[in-house]
């Protein structure tokens, strides 16, 4: 029995139907074949055999295959940008992958995979049944983030949440949602959260905690991310004392200890850190690493349920934290049958 939850990739499939390359002879080597091949020729600069073996592999369906090739559609640096077909790609994999929940050892692919498409629907195409459609964007962030952890849809969901773009405005999840994907050392969270509280948006001013977010964020954002974080973190700290400086910096590293490393999304094929992740995974999967608490709502079997009780540290107010965009945090929820 599918959960509320699962609804949400099926709805994606039915805006439109899955990517498929023109009619090919079925492959007689196995995904994982066309997927080392397809590693070699992008190695020795064969972009066109790489891409072709990618797309057998796809074909296969190999969600490391359906990821990589629809971010090559998206980049458009080995071929031609086509984001339609990345877009369809990436609703393939999330559909075909929808039952994974956190404990998956894919779990952090298949999030990526909801993730983007959800940016598509953010985005929205020019391609009747990929208008934009912030409403599906948000559950589908609510998908990848909430239900899959995956710290870069719980920011996007945050921002929703904050504007009232596709979702209810809602302060106070907004702000559990940004903590959250905090706490899981992901810099952009780190550094909006931050600048919150630094400047006192949204919640009561916390300058000290709000400058060590920043510092910590700019220690480990990605490149793509610092041209917006490091302003942030010299304006803040020209604006300092002293004393407050050297407090956010205490702080700093009392976050580094407390907090788990932070959760990186699929990298490209051939890199050490997709083995050290996968390794991560295996040792989450054999009870060596405690896995995430699951949500309630994934326990919900033949039986209504009620997560009135979801609070945060700013006060007693019920955040719906695991409850889908459009959902009142009150509500009670018919399992779906």
């Amino acid at each position: 029995m599918r959960q509320v939850f699962g609804v949400v990739a099926a709805l994606v499939l039915m805006a439109l139907p899955l990517y498929q390359s023109g009619a090919q002879a079925a492959s007689p080597r196995s995904a994982e074949d066309d997927l080392s091949v397809a590693e070699e020729a992008f190695k020795a600069g064969r972009p066109d055999t790489g891409v072709a073996a990618l797309q057998r592999a796809a074909d296969q369906g190999s969600l490391a295959a359906m990821l990589r090739l629809g971010r090559i559609f998206e980049e458009g640096q080995l071929v031609k940008a086509d984001k339609l077909k990345a877009c369809r790609l990436y609703s393939a994999a999330a559909e075909r992958y929808s039952d994974a929940d956190r404990f998956t050892p894919s779990a952090p692919l298949v999030a990526e995979a909801f993730r983007r498409c959800a940016a598509c629907y953010a985005a929205g195409l020019s391609v009747p049944g990929w208008d934009r459609n912030m409403n599906m964007a948000a559950q589908l962030y609510f998908q990848s983030g909430v239900m899959l952890d995956d710290s870069a849809s719980l920011l996007e969901l945050s921002k929703l949440y904050l504007t009232g773009d596709g979702a209810a405005q809602n302060t106070t999840l907004a702000i559990h949602l940004l903590e959250t994907a905090a706490r899981k050392r992901y810099p952009p969270a780190q550094a909006y959260l931050g600048w919150l509280m630094w400047e006192g948006k949204l919640m009561k001013q916390r300058q000290g905690p709000g400058l060590a977010l920043l510092i910590l964020a700019n220690e480990n954002a990605e490149p793509e991310d610092m041209g917006w974080i490091r302003p942030l973190v010299e304006d803040a700290l020209l604006m300092a004392s002293k004393e407050l400086e050297q407090e956010a910096r205490d702080l700093v590293e009392k976050y580094k200890a407390v907090y788990p490393a932070k959760r990186q999304s699929a990298p490209p094929l051939g890199d050490p850190q997709l083995q050290r992740q996968n390794m991560l995974l295996d040792q989450v999967a054999q009870g060596e690493v405690p896995p995430p608490v699951r949500s309630p709502a994934r326990e919900a079997k033949n039986f209504n349920f009620n997560l009135a009780k979801d609070t945060d540290h700013f006060g007693n107010q019920t955040t719906g934290a695991h409850l889908p965009p459009g959902v009142e945090p009150n509500q009670k929820l018919e399992p779906q049958r």
